[in-house]
């Protein structure tokens, strides 16, 4: 647990470095990237994170996927559990726990299929993630499987190997602002 608490320092120490125009290209590049990917462009209902200022920006996906029709579904920390609520607008928020804004809507998410959007702190390339400590993410994968697990990440948030234990679920793909990583595990 100590390396996790220290990989996530350092993560966070050199995202906060990027200057802003840095962020917002590179945002750009990656959700280039990811609209073009057939996940997204089949996927009819989308679950994805407000991001926090130092985050790949979701703020413009998000319209993006409204503006195409999508269903979009964005999440609240409900005691030790994650559940998605039906967002129709971006001014449809408060802000809740550590700082992060919440859906205003209960129309919570039902189903079993879609494309969940997360966010990171560091990844390897067996798309192994480390988020922010909580396990609210890979508690929502183990329930639900059948969901394709897309992680957002600037290039410089890649390390060699993500400590993980039994609990933790890698991605199917990330996407930074160079490349898209898809698992080639066995």
């Amino acid at each position: 647990m100590e390396v996790k608490k220290q990989i996530r320092t350092i993560a966070l120490k050199k995202r906060a470095q990027v200057p802003v125009a840095d962020h917002q290209q590179w945002d750009r590049e990656i959700h280039k990237r990811l609209y073009e990917h057939p996940f997204f462009i089949k996927s009819e209902t989308i679950l994805c994170y407000l991001s926090l200022p130092d985050e790949v920006g979701t703020d413009l996906l998000i319209s993006e996927c409204l503006r195409r029709g999508k269903k979009v579904y964005i999440p609240k920390v409900c005691q030790q559990e994650m559940v998605f609520y039906r967002l129709r607008a971006l001014d449809q928020v408060e802000l809740g726990h550590f700082g992060v804004r919440e859906p205003l809507s209960r129309e919570a998410y039902q189903g079993e299929e879609g494309l969940v959007i997360t966010p990171l702190l560091a990844f390897d390339k067996e798309l192994r993630r480390l988020g922010y400590g909580g396990g609210y993410y890979d508690r929502f994968f183990a329930s639900h499987n059948n969901m394709n697990k897309i992680g957002l990440a600037y290039e410089l948030q890649r390390i060699e190997r993500v400590p993980t234990d039994a609990r933790d679920v890698p991605l199917d793909l990330i996407f930074t602002q160079k490349e898209m990583y898809e698992c080639v595990c066995n």
